[in-house]
């Protein structure tokens, strides 16, 4: 873990921690690591989405000028979800995606976090040379005349590109299919509404109408009271929350249950309690991902063994996501074993 980025990016309240200078600073130190490591064939190309939240639209103005003024390229995605910039930052062919977002934290926090053109997070290598250059910046090199940078604009709305892809994944017909779905008043906000009707199911969203402060407020994945009670006095086949930045979802069967709980689990709070994992249930093969919200919860052994489950560990970070998601295919050989 380096200065400023932790095992998530830099995050901090907006303005008190992560202000605009600083935004300024990883813009134009993460474009110069990037150009360094491009070598030549043109100017770098950044790609930049973010959440709801009321500073994002100032750290994303921040961090274009600072891309800019080292003399790289930056495509705007507008509010998207944190895995659609992973996917785009490949399909654009970019060097980088950044993303701006605190995921479940409260609107007052905001968090910048940086992929490589791989889809996967930096290299501790290359946060540690951006930091180096953060505390250095007299060493950034400033851009001039037709060296400078500039916005470009995507040619395909981003999210009927991230949407059509992801409705693409799903092998099944799901019409008709009742979703309560609980956007967190964030990223997600963008994106369901087109994917739901792509899949032509019936959708009841609650909380996707964000107006900056209202985040992740008594909503999403962390707050599951209300979608809950939805699911056990209507008449919906499964519920899905978000959080912030979408990256990740809790899901409700028709009972008001959150799925993924087993018999034979001791009791204990999905939210609140669960490491970074990802498992296959050896009786239905069903796959399983859980993150880490408390650091005491390093050992898994109270939840997996009673379940029957073989577990894969990995760091806690956005990278693990990602991880796991490289693994998925290995699931169904790990049940067997």
């Amino acid at each position: 873990m380096g200065k400023y980025f932790g095992t998530d990016g830099v995050r901090g309240i907006a303005n008190v921690e992560l202000d605009a200078m600083l935004a300024f600073k990883i813009g134009a130190a993460a474009a110069h690591v990037l150009t360094q490591e491009r070598g030549t064939g043109g100017k770098a190309k950044l790609l930049i989405g973010k959440d709801t939240r009321i500073s994002s639209d100032m750290l994303e103005s921040a961090l274009v000028a600072g891309i800019c003024s080292v003399g790289a390229n930056v495509e705007l995605l507008g509010v998207i979800p944190t895995p659609a910039i992973a996917y785009l930052t490949i399909k654009h062919k970019a060097d980088a995606g950044i993303v701006i977002s605190a995921s479940h934290n409260s609107f007052e926090y905001n968090g910048i976090k940086i992929f490589a053109g791989s889809g996967y997070k930096l290299s501790d290598e290359l946060e540690n040379r951006i930091e180096e250059f953060i505390d250095d910046f007299d060493q950034v090199p400033k851009a001039s005349h037709e060296k400078l940078g500039c916005v470009i604009h995507s040619a395909i709305d981003p999210v009927v590109e991230y949407t059509d892809h992801l409705a693409e994944t799903v092998p099944g017909d799901l019409s008709g299919l009742r979703v309560a779905v609980d956007c967190a008043n964030g990223a997600s906000s963008t994106t369901v509404t087109r994917l739901m009707r792509l899949l032509e199911c019936k959708a009841d969203l609650r909380f996707y109408e964000p107006y900056g402060i209202n985040i992740n407020a008594g909503c999403g994945s962390s707050h599951l009271e209300i979608l809950q009670e939805r699911m056990r006095n209507g008449n919906y086949d499964i519920g899905i929350a978000f959080d912030g930045d979408a990256d990740r979802c809790l899901v409700v069967d028709e009972r008001g249950e959150v799925a993924g709980v087993y018999d034979g689990v001791p009791e204990f709070d999905v939210g609140a309690r669960c490491d970074v994992m990802t498992g296959v249930d050896k009786r239905t093969g069903a796959g399983m991902l859980l993150r880490a919200m408390n650091p005491e919860i390093l050992a898994m052994d109270e939840i997996t063994e009673p379940a029957d489950l073989d577990a894969v560990r990995s760091a806690a970070g956005c990278g693990v996501t990602l991880l796991a998601t490289a693994h998925a295919r290995d699931l169904e050989d790990m049940s067997r074993r």
